[in-house]
């Protein structure tokens, strides 16, 4: 079964996460107030991975082109989880840029063990 993960409160205001439904390969519905995830959403309306909507109508009738096809909600909802999973590394590479301005002396093991685990990860998929 395919499912669609609507963000209909963006439409007017607010907003909403998208990266979680998208990591679990859900086709993604939002509206155009996501200011503080716009990178997310042009990633994933490059990648045909969401679908933007601007009013009442367009979610309807958004909505019921996907439903009327479960192959496409699929196809978007992979696309959205295989964009997630290519974009992963942020908090490392936040903690690195943000690693010269914390205080020494202070054990940051927690940032440290993910981004060395993801290191090894991609280390491992390389060989």
């Amino acid at each position: 079964m395919s499912a669609v993960a609507c963000f209909l409160a963006a439409v007017t205001k607010g907003e909403h996460n998208l990266m979680e439904p998208a990591i679990f390969a859900l086709a993604v519905m939002f509206g155009p107030h996501n200011y503080s995830f716009s990178d997310t959403v042009r990633d994933l309306l490059e990648h045909r991975a969401g679908l933007l909507v601007h009013d009442r109508d367009e979610i309807y009738s958004s909505l019921k082109g996907l439903l009327d096809k479960p192959g496409l909600i699929a196809d978007m909802g992979g696309r959205a989880r295989q964009l997630i999973i290519n974009k992963r590394g942020a908090t490392c590479q936040n903690f690195a840029l943000l690693e010269k301005y914390l205080p020494s002396g202070i054990n940051y093991v927690a940032a440290e063990s993910v981004c060395l685990d993801q290191s090894n990860q991609q280390n491992v998929k390389a060989n």
